[in-house]
């Protein structure tokens, strides 16, 4: 991972890496927009949110495809809340 301004940023824990492996679905489109997140936001969350992640992490592929890539919207507000977050990350 790169930090601000090109610098290295700090080397990832075993759960860190573990949580990026985990972000890699096969597609494309979901590997960029989860493995972006993770790079440049992860660090940045609260406990609830890392949390969050992980759980979302843990779901089938179409229905992140769903949520992250057609609009659809999580019914479980932690979801709606970290997918949002996602979303947002990808705006820029």
């Amino acid at each position: 991972m790169t930090g601000a301004a090109g610098r290295p940023a700090p080397s990832l824990d075993g759960n860190e890496r573990k949580l990026l492996y985990r972000c890699r679905r096969g597609t494309r489109e979901l590997d960029r927009i989860l493995s972006g997140f993770f790079k440049t936001c992860y660090r940045r969350l609260d406990a609830t949110d890392r949390d969050q992640f992980s759980r979302l992490l843990e779901l089938e592929d179409s229905l992140l495809t769903d949520w992250l890539c057609h609009g659809a919207r999580p019914v479980d507000p932690g979801f709606e809340r970290i997918v949002g977050r996602i979303l947002k990350s990808t705006e820029s």
